[in-house]
């Protein structure tokens, strides 16, 4: 009894241990994959207070088979509401057909409230469904866990913001992070915007690295402030670039204005200038160099020394003009204007220089000298082409085709002495003829086509090229206006095309029983299969309406087509027929040929006409044979009994 008893026991327990442990191994049908706020194809940061911003779930279809519809409600943490409603639980978002494992996507509009805190939440998403096969919903409860990412928020700000004009300073550009996460690899660019204000220490590029919201760092700067600012303001540039929590690059232009205070009574009051001081590299510029008396005195035997060769690798060459010039005598108020041809090197892209300008004047209290400083910005070198480089799109493989390859001049200015050479990247494709050429020049907007021959097998040893990609590497090299040398590479894309040629190789009208047959057998003669082939009759003196389906016509593989005829106009004689042949290539391009043929109708003979006899007639005929040869064996046999029978 007590045997009996625990082995009851232990079914009871098995009973219910089972189905638990089978319950908790299962997949749900539904399953959570991730979240985030954005869009379904881009992440983006939210800080809290954000409002009206589109939280993406996705999840899974688990199940072997499809979803015909599925509904999610979600149920947000404390501190989110749905923006349209203002309640934690959002309206729904619907998703139709989604397929066994395949991923679909719910998306939700929320506010973030501002005690939220970063990092990340659990919201719990309500899924109604319904399966592909079956008419029932199913309920089901996912958690879902998302990230509030914060906002990285740089500020930045300099001191002193006051500064005396004809004299250097020092400044301090401070970068602070305000936002709520963090801002990785931090750069920041400070250049000048203002003629005048020259950057001696501190211009160009600094790498400040990682900055955690709330932390600051603190960049020295050196400027030399020009007495033509006095009593106004300038202007430095700033341009940070960072990533934020996904990664990706953030990149802000900041403008920090800083005020000059006015000058003092003075007597003479000598200052120096440029129209523009903002220059291309490897170009050449014309610098219009005003010289102006702000004082209220005049200035007598006026001398000014450009000292462009006191710099150690100045950022000019002086092509055409005087550095050392006797302006003679500049009364209160007047100006004169110095202009030089100059060469803007190369090497100096990217940066902001002070050249020095030295000079002499004379008032009633003698002689003077007064050092001043022009100041000019060189622009980073522009990363753009200056040729554009095209051409046909395909070639036809299997033949040697010519191709026209254009280049065309959009530097803005003549190029001199071009060099193009050009080249296969691939190991199968063959250039023939010459592939190197030289332009003398080419003027702005100018276009210039090079013809050459390619040929691209339609098979290697790997398969068939048809539809391939490959491409032709374009090097050109010239020299620009100002004299410098410059390389550029270019790579045309372009693709084997096969060819499709289908030929009529026999035709011929048949005649069976009382119907007309056209038969025939076409052949392709190309490199590239035609897919999805039919042909008709279109004109010419036979009439149907019925279409031939052939397939794939493989090249060099004759097939064969049949089309009944309802009509011929002629009687007797030679009949013409003209068919088309539709097909797609291997780029699914539609196409089609038109083939002409001449047939000869065929005469209804005397053995056709026999043939023509009913099949009825022919069944009765060997009845009759049948039952006579039977009434005659049947007489056979009743004389021969009574022969038996008599004797």
């Amino acid at each position: 009894m007590r045997r009996i008893s625990l082995i009851l026991a232990c079914l009871l327990l098995a009973a219910i241990v089972i189905p638990l442990a089978a319950s908790a191994d299962s997949v749900p049908d539904i399953i959570f994959s991730d979240a985030w706020f954005g869009s379904i194809n881009k992440r983006m940061e939210v800080a809290p207070g954000d409002r009206n911003t589109q939280l993406v779930i996705e999840l899974i279809n688990t199940m072997d088979k499809d979803i015909r519809y599925v509904q999610g409600t979600l149920y947000l943490p404390e501190g989110f509401r749905d923006s349209k409603s203002g309640e934690r639980l959002t309206s729904p978002s619907t998703s139709g057909h989604v397929r066994s494992g395949e991923r679909f996507y719910l998306t939700f509009l929320i506010d973030i409230g501002e005690n939220v805190k970063v990092g990340e939440h659990e919201a719990s998403l309500a899924l109604r469904y319904v399966k592909w096969d079956e008419d029932s919903i199913t309920l089901t409860i996912v958690k879902v866990r998302f990230r509030v990412t914060g906002k990285a928020g740089l500020e930045l700000s300099i001191s002193p913001s006051i500064l005396e004009p004809g004299s250097e300073a020092n400044l301090k550009l401070t970068v602070e992070n305000t936002g709520s996460a963090h801002a990785s690899s931090v750069e920041v660019w400070v250049r000048s915007a203002s003629a005048g204000l020259a950057l001696l220490e501190g211009g160009g590029r600094h790498v400040v690295g990682n900055l955690a919201p709330g932390s600051y760092v603190i960049i020295p700067l050196r400027i030399f402030v020009s007495r033509a600012l006095a009593d106004g303001s300038a202007i430095l540039v700033a341009e940070v670039r960072y990533q934020n929590s996904y990664g990706e690059q953030v990149t802000e232009t900041h403008e920090l204005m800083v005020k000059v205070k006015p000058l003092g009574g003075v007597g003479v009051l000598l200052d120096v200038l440029l129209d523009d001081p903002v220059m291309e590299p490897a170009h050449s510029k014309t610098l219009n160099i005003i010289v102006k008396n702000s004082g209220s005195e005049t200035a007598r035997d006026v001398n000014v020394e450009i000292g462009l060769n006191k710099l150690i690798s100045p950022p000019l060459t002086v092509l055409s003009g005087l550095t050392s010039l006797k302006l003679g005598d500049l009364e209160p108020g007047s100006e004169k204007k110095i202009s030089i041809d100059v060469l803007v090197n190369e090497r100096a892209a990217g940066g902001s220089y002070s050249i020095p300008v030295l000079i002499t004047y004379a008032d009633d209290e003698g002689r003077h000298v007064a050092e001043k400083g022009l100041t000019i910005t060189i622009l980073e070198e522009s990363k753009r082409n200056r040729l554009r480089v095209y051409s046909d799109e395909y070639v036809r493989g299997g033949m040697i085709e010519p191709i026209n390859i254009t280049i065309e001049n959009i530097a803005g200015e003549k190029l001199r002495d071009i060099t193009v050479t050009i080249a296969p990247t691939a190991s199968w494709v063959t250039l023939i003829g010459p592939t190197t050429w030289n332009i003398h020049e080419l003027r702005e907007g100018e276009k210039m086509t090079l013809s050459l021959k390619v040929y691209a097998p339609s098979e290697t040893t790997s398969g068939s090229t048809i539809g391939e990609p490959f491409n032709l590497r374009v090097e050109a090299s010239f020299k620009e206006s100002g004299g410098w040398i410059r390389s550029e590479g270019h790579l045309i894309g372009m693709y084997v095309k096969g060819i499709i040629d289908i030929k009529l190789q026999e035709i011929s009208l048949e005649r069976m029983g009382k119907e007309m047959i056209l038969i025939g057998k076409i052949l392709n003669e190309g490199t590239e299969k035609a897919s999805y082939t039919r042909i008709e009759i279109i004109n010419g003196d036979l009439v149907s309406t019925q279409v031939s389906y052939l397939g794939d016509v493989e090249p060099n593989a004759p097939i064969l087509f049949n089309i009944p005829v309802e009509h011929v106009e002629k009687k007797e004689g030679e009949a013409k027929v003209i068919l088309k042949v539709s097909y797609l290539d291997s780029l699914r391009n539609r196409g089609e040929t038109i083939l002409e043929g001449v047939v000869k109708v065929p005469q209804l003979t005397e053995s056709s006409a026999k043939e023509q006899v009913p099949q009825i007639q022919l069944n009765q005929l060997i009845l009759i044979i049948a039952i006579i040869i039977l009434l005659v064996i049947i007489v056979y046999l009743a004389r021969r009994r009574r022969r038996v029978e008599a004797g």
